[in-house]
């Protein structure tokens, strides 16, 4: 049995838009992946984790 080595690549950022018919009319569809965005969200979650600890010390 052979091995193969595989080579994974980090892909920048990307958006694909979509639009497709349906029973209902358009429908419209943005995939979006951004390194900043997962600053944002990783941002927010310390923010939060930050005020529940306060509350806690609080309480």
């Amino acid at each position: 049995m052979r091995r193969r080595a595989v080579t994974i690549q980090n892909v920048g950022d990307y958006k694909i838009n979509s639009t497709f018919e349906t029973a209902t009319g358009t429908t419209s569809v943005e995939i979006r992946k951004s390194k900043t965005t997962y600053y944002i969200i990783g941002a927010a979650i310390l923010v939060l984790r930050l005020i529940a600890l306060f509350v806690l010390i609080r309480a």
